[in-house]
């Protein structure tokens, strides 16, 4: 429990500090549903792209904090792994997180969290550059094994695609 714990430092102390120290306040993400709605709502006048991405975000990052809250504030624990067994043949039944085997918990939350990161980190220093410039998202099949970069610098007009930030459901393995 404790990587879930880690994961939800990042996703919600960590981010913050990033993305205000950019420039950008998304303290509405972590809010009660009502202020949420209203936060994204007004956000979204500003930025609607990262406002869409973070109405997505907030559907897995409610299991991570709900997750936490538990932990934190309702004395749940982590269950025991059980063991049965059936002819001879023991068997280890893996504990779950709402409802998800713990390893595919925190499996699927680490890949989400590596995402939001990235995506939202890039997007807001894409929002501090110079009018003339932007970032671009560099194609899987060109990044070298060795450094394998997915964002680089572009100008913005006559230079390479400009990235949009958008929620996606790939890997972050894949990106």
């Amino acid at each position: 429990m404790r990587s879930a714990y880690c994961l939800l430092l990042v996703f919600k102390d960590k981010m913050q500090r990033v993305t205000n120290a950019l420039g950008v306040n998304i303290g509405f993400l972590y809010q009660k549903r009502d202020s949420f709605d209203r936060g994204v709502s007004a956000f979204a006048q500003l930025d609607a792209p990262l406002a869409a991405y973070l109405r997505e975000a907030r559907l897995w990052g409610d299991g991570l904090v709900g997750a936490r809250n538990g932990l934190e504030h309702a004395g749940w624990q982590l269950p025991r792994i059980t063991y049965t067994e059936n002819a001879g043949t023991i068997t280890a039944s893996e504990p779950a997180i709402n409802g998800q085997p713990v390893t595919e918990f925190v499996k699927h939350m680490t890949d989400r969290l590596m995402c939001f990161v990235e995506d939202v980190t890039v997007h807001s220093i894409q929002r501090r550059m110079p009018p003339s410039m932007s970032i671009t998202e560099i194609p899987s099949p060109q990044r070298s094994a060795e450094m394998p970069m997915r964002f680089r610098p572009t100008l913005a007009n006559g230079g390479l695609p400009v990235w949009q930030i958008d929620y996606h459901h790939t890997s972050f393995e894949l990106l």
